[in-house]
């Protein structure tokens, strides 16, 4: 399912792939937005922005055509042919009505909606010394266009001609020097050169011109058809590595940052802004920065080297011991070519050398140290060593980028280094037919590294590959089963292997094979190896939902819905799946004997089914109903109609939920109270109804008026169902203060203060300890004028389920809690320590407290008195 956000953007791209194809104009699908259609079938889930990419021919093509007329409403096409002071060298297709304001583009007046990067494509006849030039130029080049970046530092050159270009622009013009640098730049003819270079300042990536061709691949990209390079393997490797497929963890998906809204316009967001932020003095300060760092590079630069090989020495004190203490077990498992054991030695100095400060990276911020890349010290005899089992273990791009660094530092690489890397090239050539369908082409190479290379995954998993799609099935069963088998015995969890096997398994025995594809495909980050499962999954998704349903009603209930979960999150937007996972569900409430059981799993399942609503809640907003949007509606209405047995009620719950209107709110709340006046005020149809006039005004911004009503409502009902709704209201009531303490003590809060005892810190823990005490007091006055004692609220809670009669009993013990007994800190500060997420270890962080305590006292004996502050 694309988000907000990449519905717009895909919105701009079927218009820009729409004026391509009607005016014969070839256009690339590039960067993470072909990665996404290849690897997810759409978007990359965490993407932001989209890219294409056009040669410069076809660029000229199709800005001739916007200029004349194409464009649709409400769109611009930003670049420097039309406009001189836009300030990126990047063309940009832009939807002018929305927002997607970046921190760059506060000191500059370019658009500043959601936008598809269009890169162009310049022509070079070598990547040597017409590289060399093109990079100078280019980095010069956006040096001038764009102040808050800068260019040339990352390749310590154009210090003079930077400033000899801004003291020609003086003289002559901006137009002049950028035109003569765009000339150079352009200069050759493209159907004569073999390389194609991106016209990209954060770093000029070079491409053969096969790769491309004509362009007239077309790949599917969420539905739709976009055109994409003749080889996409072979530019994603480019661009990415071999392991480009792989899903990388959370911590590495990466997003812009940006202010992003899709309904109000750039110009109101950042005309906001500049009454915060002077775009003048943003625009000098940035100014200043580039003329100081470009005048000073060399400097800056070689104090930088300094210090990473100051690093660089520090870290081979580390490791050199560690192999030297492990080179017993190093030569044991190389006699045996035990990889895996191997690689296990080697990741702390696969890590070290492999660091942004040492081996740099081929993007903006990593480029100087990526052409200027630090060799750790390590005999070249173990360095080989690490290459081999790097290759073997599936660090392919990590193998060829070290033997880049050893060339570059030692002036030439050795023997096996040189045949390793023709290896590593000889599996991109069989990787790159494989995926073009070259299949002849392909298999002598397979064979050849496989014969070479028996126990290396890549090798492995490629072959294992061709024999699934090339061959027939049956022919190469066996094979497919041995090396499945062989590549389990090196690595037992590895999904991709397990997958393979599988497949030669299916026939055999369905029902556990089927089931083990789920597994399979939590093992593996291999996107495309996921993707074939997804597909066995969706073509046998009946055996999956049967399976499941026939679990729960064999009272199986958690293990049908552990199951549903995992095909939930396999399968993403699929009413199939929702509908069987609603049905468990209802099962699972049915079966449960006891009222209050029953009531709670009744109301998971509706707050299950509002979860998915709100997953699609634009669509609903919209009124765009698909299947799963009906689904889910029907769900609602049925499911929770059966419970409250009012037809009113769930309507107007339903109200309340699509509801963004004050005025809207205050015309429900006024047909709440309409029909409450005509029920029986003693029937539980009046209290649901009560239960929904405290929503309305607490959505219209009264919450003190909003939990009395449902104080009121807990002491008038006996209704389990209800309950749970006023539950999660009153849970709601501290979920602010939860939220905000934790945030102080997950957020280095008791940190800060074991830092700061010493005497010449004291006042920052005084502050520290303050702020939590004012934080707790704050919300201790907020709860009570909703709650009159402490009694009250503790009832509250035991009622509505949040405290079991012995833990209310344990605390209103602890707190010696009476009738008239009033809240204070200490109560407040129990109740988040009973009711917040066990995780935080709110008893630890009062050890510190009395830790620090304890510390004070010893402090007052020098003199410092003030213990107020620690007291709680």
């Amino acid at each position: 399912m694309r988000t907000d956000m990449q519905d717009k953007l895909f919105e701009l791209y079927k218009e820009i792939d729409a004026i391509c194809r009607e005016h014969n104009i070839q256009y690339q699908l590039a960067g993470g937005t072909l990665i996404g259609a290849i690897r997810h079938r759409g978007f990359i889930p965490w993407d932001d922005d989209m890219d294409i990419t056009m040669t410069r021919k076809h660029w000229n093509k199709f800005l001739e055509v916007c200029n004349n007329g194409a464009l649709p409403k409400n769109r611009a096409l930003e670049c420097q042919e039309n406009n001189r002071g836009y300030h990126n060298m990047v063309a940009r297709y832009t939807d002018t009505t929305t927002t997607a304001l970046h921190k760059t583009q506060l000191m500059h007046d370019d658009i500043a909606g959601f936008v598809i990067d269009i890169l162009v494509y310049d022509a070079l006849p070598n990547t040597g010394e017409a590289l060399e030039k093109y990079t100078c130029d280019l980095m010069l080049y956006s040096d001038l266009l764009n102040e808050s970046l800068i260019y040339s530092y990352r390749y310590r050159i154009n210090t003079f001609r930077y400033l000899k270009c801004r003291l020609m622009m003086r003289l002559k013009g901006k137009d002049y020097v950028l035109n003569r640098l765009e000339q150079e730049m352009s200069k050759y003819n493209e159907d004569e050169c073999d390389y194609l270079v991106l016209h990209w300042g954060g770093i000029p990536l070079v491409f053969d011109k096969k790769t491309f061709g004509e362009s007239r691949v077309n790949i599917p990209i969420d539905g739709t058809m976009g055109q994409c390079p003749d080889r996409p393997f072979d530019y994603l490797v480019d661009h990415y590595g071999d392991e480009w497929m792989f899903i990388p963890p959370v911590t590495e998906q990466q997003s812009h940052e940006a202010v992003f809204n899709t309904e109000i316009d750039f110009p109101v967001i950042r005309d906001e802004i500049y009454h915060f932020v002077s775009q003048k003095k943003v625009k000098r300060k940035y100014r200043i920065r580039k003329n100081i760092t470009i005048t000073h590079m060399n400097s800056w630069l070689d104090l930088k080297d300094m210090g990473n090989k100051i690093n660089v020495i520090a870290q081979n004190l580390e490791f050199s011991q560690d192999l030297r203490d492990k080179y017993d077990e190093i030569e044991k498992y190389k006699k045996e070519k035990n990889y895996p054991a191997l690689r296990e030695i080697f990741d702390n100095v696969v890590n070290i050398q492999n660091a942004r400060n040492i081996a740099g990276r081929g993007d903006y911020s990593g480029a100087y140290r990526y052409f200027r890349p630090i060799l750790m010290d390590i005999s070249t005899d173990m360095f080989e060593l690490m290459l081999e089992t790097l290759f073997n273990t599936g660090s392919t791009s990590v193998a060829k980028r070290f033997i880049e660094i050893y060339e570059y530092n030692k002036g030439e690489k050795t023997s096996y280094m040189a045949e390793l890397e023709e290896d590593i090239f000889k599996f991109r050539r069989a990787v790159s037919h494989f995926a073009s369908k070259e299949c002849e082409e392909s298999l002598p190479l397979i064979n050849e590294l496989f014969e070479k290379y028996p126990n290396n995954v890549p090798v492995l998993k490629l072959k294992l590959s061709f024999l699934s799609k090339t061959t027939d099935f049956n022919d190469s069963k066996e094979e497919i089963k041995s090396l499945a088998q062989r590549g389990l015995s090196l690595y037992p969890e590895d999904g991709d292997f397990v997958k393979f096997l599988l497949d030669t398994q299916l026939s055999q025995n369905r029902e556990e094979t089927l089931l083990s594809y789920i597994d399979a495909w939590y093992k593996t980050y291999n996107g495309l190896i996921r993707l074939d499962i997804m597909d066995i999954i969706e073509e046998n998704l009946s055996f999956y939902l049967d399976y499941c349903l026939n679990k729960a009603k064999a009272n199986n209930e958690q293990d049908a819905l552990d199951l549903i979960t995992k095909l939930e999150e396999i399968l993403k937007d699929n009413a199939d799946v929702y509908n069987c996972k609603f049905q468990i569900m209802e099962i699972t409430a049915e079966n449960a004997k006891k009222p209050g059981k029953k009531a709670k799993l009744q109301f998971e399942l509706v707050q299950s089914i509002l979860s998915v609503r709100d997953k699609y809640i634009n669509k609903f907003r919209k009124n765009e109903f698909g299947e799963i949007e009906n689904l889910v509606t029907k769900w609602y209405y049925k499911y929770y109609k059966s419970i409250n047995h009012s037809a009113f009620v769930t309507l107007t719950s339903a109200e309340l939920l699509a509801c963004e209107d004050y005025n809207e709110f205050s015309e429900i709340l006024d047909k709440i109270e309409d029909y409450m006046s005509k029920c029986d005020s003693k029937g539980e149809e009046y209290l649901y109804c009560l239960q929904l006039k405290g929503d309305a005004i607490y959505y219209m911004g009264d919450t003190n008026t909003a939990y009395k009503i449902y104080i009121d409502c807990v002491n008038n009902t006996s209704d389990q169902y209800l309950l749970n709704i006023l539950n999660s209201r009153f849970i709601t009531s501290l979920t602010e203060m939860c939220k905000d303490l934790t945030t102080i003590y997950n957020g280095g809060f008791t940190h800060k203060i074991l830092e700061n005892i010493g005497l010449d810190k004291e006042e920052s823990a005084h502050k520290a300890l303050n702020n939590k005490k004012r934080l707790i007091t704050d919300y201790k006055e907020r709860m009570e004028k909703i709650y009159p004692n402490a009694l009250t609220l503790i009832n509250i809670f035991a009622k509505t389920g949040a405290f079991s009669s012995n833990r209310k009993d344990k605390f209103t013990q602890k707190y010696k809690i009476k009738e008239d007994t009033k809240l204070n800190n200490k109560i407040i500060t129990g109740l988040y320590k009973t009711l917040v997420d066990k995780e935080i270890t709110f008893d630890e962080e009062i050890c510190y407290i009395e830790e620090i305590s304890e510390k004070r006292v010893n402090l007052d004996h020098q003199g410092h008195n003030d213990k107020s502050v620690f007291d709680f």
